[in-house]
């Protein structure tokens, strides 16, 4: 009989946890697996949605968040009936976005379990920081881009988008520059991790991966931990210790990252053009206000210069202000909780995922949905218990 870990939460198998971690492998390397398994990878999370399904006898708790995403949908899906149907986005698209609903309702809408958080911090963790490895060691041009000096993961032929490669490497920085700061476990080895992970995002020269380091940066300096004020002297030694990973990971840089990649980064007069966005977002708005409340449908519009390239310019045109608003509501959410409950780690993984959704068109993006699912799961979690679940807390666990 399949084993459970108890806990004051509920139960979870060793079966569950270890088919959840390899979502999570597969969230990363995906695109690589493809020139082994094609398409079949897309249908794994379903499996994996059915096993939880199962284990909680198909009885899924009444959610904001996912009550939110379902009305969205539902929105999305009847906005066909006036929509043109002039792109390709609801044939791309269609499954993709049922599977990551699906995936919200049965995530956030389950018990959670803190072994099973714990298990996903760390394989998100982990998996990031062999993400930035073989990203050093296994990197090439990025074949689909005018700037060729854009260096990205490359396995078996196969390569993905620099700004996607940027947002898995967002992950790893994030739980390590938590841990280093906040937890402050671990310190020598998040050190690493967060050096490893920043070159090889250097490399991909994403500027929405360099801003998005920025602003998480300030986060960790300026969000309040739990059961204390913004002090003074909190803050000093937080960004002190940021200051020592940062000047780490720097010389790093400066010593082997080509200098056009840094020049691309640092240059802010190239960022308003950058890969047409500002054409792109300019026809998008102008697109938007032609039909502002109910938008053109999904698939009803024609850019005539390509993707948007921002996921809610690009909602906006698909459902307008009505269904973008229910679209952004859970994020307010979770945001608005987590900053209340000082749940800073629910509030940086939503940002390490949600931010470079601004820069590009996230919508089927398993990086922008796990930010949704793991920092709801956590906000659920901590209102079940009144406990925070940390990157390394599992070893305190261990102890006690």
């Amino acid at each position: 009989m399949e084993k459970y870990i108890e806990n004051d939460c509920g139960k979870v198998s060793k079966t569950q946890i270890v088919l959840f971690c390899i979502y999570i492998f597969l969230s990363f390397f995906e695109t690589y697996l493809t020139r082994f398994f094609g398409n079949g990878t897309k249908f794994y999370l379903l499996f994996v949605l059915a096993v939880f399904l199962y284990q909680v006898r198909f009885r899924i708790k009444v959610n904001r968040i996912w009550i939110f995403y379902l009305a969205w949908f539902a929105y999305k899906f009847m906005s066909i009936s006036w929509s043109s149907m002039t792109n390709s986005d609801f044939n791309t698209h269609l499954l993709s976005q049922i599977g990551m609903l699906l995936f919200v309702i049965v995530m956030v809408g389950r018990k959670q379990e803190k072994i099973l958080l714990y298990a996903i911090l760390q394989s998100c963790l982990w998996v990031s920081f062999l993400f930035g490895v073989l990203s050093i060691f296994f990197r090439d041009a990025f074949l689909d881009e005018v700037f060729a000096a854009r260096q990205v993961l490359t396995l078996f032929g196969q390569q993905n988008d620099p700004n996607n490669c940027a947002a898995f490497l967002l992950v790893g920085v994030t739980l390590a520059l938590y841990s280093a700061t906040i937890e402050r476990k671990k310190v020598l080895l998040n050190t690493v991790i967060v050096a490893v992970n920043t070159y090889a995002l250097m490399l991909t020269s994403s500027r929405a991966g360099f801003l998005t380091l920025g602003a998480l940066i300030i986060g960790l300096v300026f969000l309040p931990q739990p059961g204390k004020h913004l002090q003074l002297k909190e803050t000093a030694m937080k960004l002190g210790i940021i200051v020592v990973v940062v000047t780490i990971t720097v010389f790093i840089v400066q010593k082997f990252l080509p200098q056009v990649n840094m020049d691309r980064l640092i240059i802010w007069s190239g960022y308003e053009g950058g890969s047409g966005r500002d054409i792109r977002w300019q026809r998008s708005v102008e697109l938007f206000l032609q039909k502002p409340l109910f938008g053109w449908g999904w698939s009803g519009y024609n850019t005539g210069v390509g993707a948007i390239h921002n996921t809610f310019l690009t909602s906006l045109c698909d459902v307008g202000v009505f269904g973008t608003v229910l679209f952004s509501m859970p994020l307010v959410l979770i945001g608005v909780e987590s900053f209340r409950n000082k749940n800073n780690l629910a509030f940086l993984l939503l940002m390490a995922g949600i931010l470079p959704s601004f820069a590009l068109d996230a919508i089927n993006k398993r990086f922008f949905w796990n930010a949704i699912v793991f920092s709801a799961m956590h906000i659920t979690y901590q209102k079940q218990t009144a406990e925070r679940i940390t990157v390394w807390g599992f070893l305190d666990e261990g102890k006690a």
